[in-house]
């Protein structure tokens, strides 16, 4: 077993076996299309299989020691900081919400 993923965010690892590095390549991911394939051989005419056949090439971004850190890179990363950090967000939001509310009411 080896370190092969990491997800920052989420403070998450995977620890995966060193038989699913394949030709020097961490395959961590599920080909969803060939698993479901495979699944219906299995139920229709109980054709074995094994996680090996549905495995995928992790992407770069998901390899442990990556720069990404375990995020796609074509999406969006919100980062926040804290629970007081995020309270404080959300009081701002709802004072200006009802500030805008209020604007024009003093003169009904």
């Amino acid at each position: 077993y080896e370190l092969a993923c990491e997800h920052e965010h989420s403070n998450c690892i995977l620890i995966a076996d060193t038989r699913l590095k394949i030709g020097g390549k961490w395959h961590t991911w599920i080909d969803y299309p060939k698993f479901h394939s495979l699944y219906k051989s299995w139920k229709e005419e109980k054709k074995e299989f094994t996680a090996f056949d549905y495995v995928a090439p992790t992407p770069e971004w998901g390899v442990y020691g990556a720069k990404e850190q375990g995020f796609d890179p074509e999406e969006e990363r919100v980062r926040k900081r804290g629970k007081k950090a995020a309270a404080t967000r959300r009081k701002a939001a709802t004072e200006k919400k009802k500030a805008s509310d209020n604007t024009g009411k003093e003169d009904e």
